[in-house]
């Protein structure tokens, strides 16, 4: 059962970068290594809710 958790989490935000443009590897890159250098994928969703979206 956790691997289909997993499975499903990787896919939920691989499906969310590709709509807000970034680049899953990158992103994912930039959280496990806690660089935290990308903004957060909530925090791209509020900015292209506002019609502002940051350029990554």
């Amino acid at each position: 059962m956790k691997g289909t958790k997993i499975k499903d989490s990787i896919m939920t935000i691989s499906q969310t970068a590709k709509k807000l443009g970034v680049r899953t590897y990158e992103y994912l890159y930039d959280r496990v290594s806690g660089r935290y250098n990308m903004p957060s994928l909530a925090q791209l969703i509020k900015e292209d809710s506002s019609g502002y979206v940051s350029v990554i």
